[in-house]
Parts: C-alpha cells; sequence; structure tokens
C-alpha cells in the first residue's frame, strides 16, 4: 500500500498558538501539505539539529507581529516565508506554496 503522506509537500511550521495549527492543519492536509510544528526559535533549531539541516524542507514561520524587522531572525536561521497575523484562509495557502516555488533563475 502506498503511504499517502509520501507525496505531500513537508514544511517546518513555526508558531507558538496551538489554536493556529488546529484551527489550521486540516485544511493545509487537504491540500496536500504535511508539517512538523515548533513553538519558536530554540525548537526550530532543535528540530534542524536532529534532522541534520532542513535541505530541501520549507520553514515557514507565523508571528503576530507585523514589523518585517522583527522577522529577521528567522531570516537569518533560514526561513523561506515569514506570514504575518492575521491573514485570510487563501492568504496563507498562497503564502506556503510560495516556498514550493523553485528560485527564480
Amino acid at each position: 500500500m502506498t503511504d499517502p503522506t509520501s507525496s505531500a509537500k513537508k514544511m517546518l511550521l513555526i508558531d507558538d498558538d496551538h489554536n493556529f495549527l488546529y484551527a489550521f492543519s486540516g485544511s493545509l492536509e487537504l491540500h496536500g501539505y504535511t508539517f512538523h510544528s515548533v513553538n519558536n526559535g530554540f525548537e526550530m533549531k532543535q528540530a534542524l539539529d536532529e534532522r541534520g539541516g532542513h535541505g530541501e524542507t520549507p520553514i515557514i514561520w507565523v508571528y503576530a507581529d507585523t514589523s518585517r524587522e522583527d522577522g529577521q531572525p528567522a531570516i537569518d536561521l533560514g526561513k523561506e516565508e515569514i506570514i504575518p497575523k492575521p491573514f485570510g484562509h487563501e492568504s496563507l495557502l498562497n503564502e506556503i506554496s510560495k516556498a514550493f516555488q523553485p528560485p527564480p533563475v
């Protein structure tokens, strides 16, 4: 039998709001995404160290502060997308899909 998650798009999702994760997890899975979630940068570093780095796995940071400067630590740690709250369902999916697009040539 084929593993249904084998073709899923996998990501590391950083957000300390468990309600967010609960609210959006089903929708993300329905759109072909799976994720490992962590609460903060320390847990992110620990998760990456356990996996030997993030390789091709996108790192998505969801946060409540809307100033881009506050996202710099995540950029320095190798994130692909920073998604400030609040956002709608379609906006979240659009932002996450950017992390899975190949870099421009």
